[in-house]
Parts: structure tokens; sequence; C-alpha cells
């Protein structure tokens, strides 16, 4: 074998740096130029391969984390949420599917923001293992945008994606939001208020929601609804019959009989609440402007009567 020169033994270090590329830049004087020109770009590539790898791992996390995975809501619930969150944020619903088991629903909606209309997904998915929740940004506003959602407290520039062809972006200004209000929402219908008093709240559906969650369109019938929650010690009778709706015409209105609204889910019926039990349905009324609720709770020890009135 033929001794390296003494110039030659200059060069190993360079070699050993470059490890497979040796074999193409050799030793000879005149290749050390291009020896160092290789080394400068291989380091470069190198570096780019590292930062996205890097942003790749950062990414992935992101997109899982603000998917929702719930295994305490009911299907009916997460879609109630997913509905009140997108009109919370301030989003005009245009069209909703109803989710069910094998199926998945989607809420869009839209909302003119700077001249410019931002438009939304939100996707539910009723699996025996929970229900999964997912919002999406269908246009770039959301992400061009150099202002964040003022509901979103988190953000950081380097984090904005971007929008391919194929996949929804990980996270949009508006995909946070909507965690973050979601999981409030969720959070306030799972524990109903503070200890030591009865929840009672009792809301209009709006039409396109109600369709959403029956499947049927019922504009002759006006739906609210029901939930209660009894975080006392004592048990208290919620009795639906002396739940009345406040017209704007004037005068009180009760809710219908069940045979007067076949197409629906039988109504909330009267009935007596344990300590730290909670309950939840709908009432249905005649078509109509209604102002306000109004009903009592009876608690049973004492047969005290506590009313309620709810404005709408």
């Amino acid at each position: 074998m033929t001794p390296l020169s003494g110039h030659c033994m200059k060069c190993l270090p360079a070699l050993v740096g470059l490890l497979m590329l040796s074999a193409l830049i050799g030793c000879a004087p005149r290749s050390q130029p291009a020896a160092r020109t290789v080394a400068r770009v291989s380091a470069a590539a190198v570096f780019a391969s590292m930062e996205a790898n890097r942003a790749a791992a950062q990414a992935e996390p992101l997109a899982e984390l603000y998917e929702i995975t719930d295994t305490d809501l009911s299907c009916e619930q997460a879609q109630q949420l997913a509905y009140r969150t997108v009109e919370r944020m301030g989003y005009r619903v245009t069209s909703a599917t109803r989710a069910t088991p094998g199926k998945t629903g989607a809420i869009q909606a839209r909302q003119r923001r700077s001249g410019q209309t931002a438009l939304v997904q939100v996707t539910v998915q009723c699996q025996p293992q929970g229900v999964i929740v997912d919002a999406a940004s269908l246009s770039t506003l959301d992400v061009a945008s150099h202002t964040p959602h003022p509901l979103v407290t988190d953000y950081h520039a380097r984090e904005a994606p971007r929008l391919t062809k194929n996949r929804p972006p990980p996270t949009t200004y508006f995909r946070r939001a909507f965690y973050s209000l979601f999981h409030g929402l969720a959070d306030n219908v799972k524990r109903y208020g503070p200890e030591g008093q009865v929840y009672v709240h009792i809301r209009p559906l709006p039409p396109m929601e109600a369709e959403l969650l029956f499947g049927v369109h019922t504009p002759d019938i006006f739906i609210v609804a029901v939930e209660v929650a009894n975080r006392t010690q004592q048990t208290y009778v919620f009795d639906t019959e002396q739940v009345h709706l406040l017209s704007a015409t004037g005068g009180t209105v009760r809710a219908l009989a069940e045979k007067d609204a076949t197409s629906l889910p039988p109504p909330m019926v009267s009935q007596a609440l344990a300590a730290h039990v909670a309950t939840h349905g709908y009432l249905y009324y005649p078509a109509g402007e209604y102002l306000s609720v109004q009903g009592t709770l009876t608690e049973v020890q004492s047969q005290e009567r506590q009313g309620f009135q709810i404005e709408f």
C-alpha cells in the first residue's frame, strides 16, 4: 500500500468529517476547495433536515391536542355544545347534519370579518368509547391574519399552520378558540354550578339546532331545552306542568302534551331530584314569540316552593 504523503495527512481530518464523501473528494491539493464547498452544503442540508423533522414532530402533537375526545358527554350533549360554541364565537350557522353512531355530523358556519368571509366547520363523531369533536377553518382568513382570535390566549407566530389541499391545518385561531370555549361550556354542563343550590337552565332551541338534534323540521312547535341539577342535600320536585312561557302578546302558555308532538322525543316529565341528581330534557310549546320562562321547585321535606324566571 502506498503511504500517504505529508500533504494528504493534513487532509485526513476533513476526510473523516465527510465520511462517505471522502471517496469522491480525494486528497489532491486541487480538491481541497471543492471539499470545503461540499462540506458547507452538506452541513446546511443536515441543518435543514433537522429543522424540518423538528417542525413535523411539533405539528403532530398540536393536531392531536386540539381534537376533543370526551367520554362523559352524550352524543346529543356534544352536538348541542358544538352548536352553542360556534354561535358564541360570533359565527352564523349555515348548515348542520346530525351525528349518529357510525355517521359523522357536521356544522358549517360563517362570519364576516375585515371585509372577508371566514368559513368554518365542526364535526362530531359518536363512538362507543365517547364523542370526538373537531373544528377546522375552511378558508385562509384565520391563518393569514396577523391578529389572533380574541379568545386565543396561547398564540405563537411560529405555530401558524399552512393550509394543504388534502388536510386541514393542525391549528388555526378558530380551532384553538373553539377548543377552549367548548371545554368551558362542557365543564359547566358537567358540574351544574356550585354546591348548595339547584341549577335550572332553560333555553329555546333554534329551528336549525332542533332539526340537527331530532332529524325533523317542526315549524309549528317552539322547543326549549331544560337542564336541572340538584346541588343540595335535600330532595326537590321539578314540576313540568308548572313551567310556563311568557308570551310577547301577554299571558302565559302551558307546554304541549306528548300526543301533540308525536314527531319529537317524549317531553320531560315531572320528577323528584334527590341530592346531587341532575336531569335534562325538552318541553314543547305552540310556535310563537316568547320573552321568558317561569316555574317552581318544591323542597320535599318542608314543602316550600321556590320560583324561578329565566329571560330568553
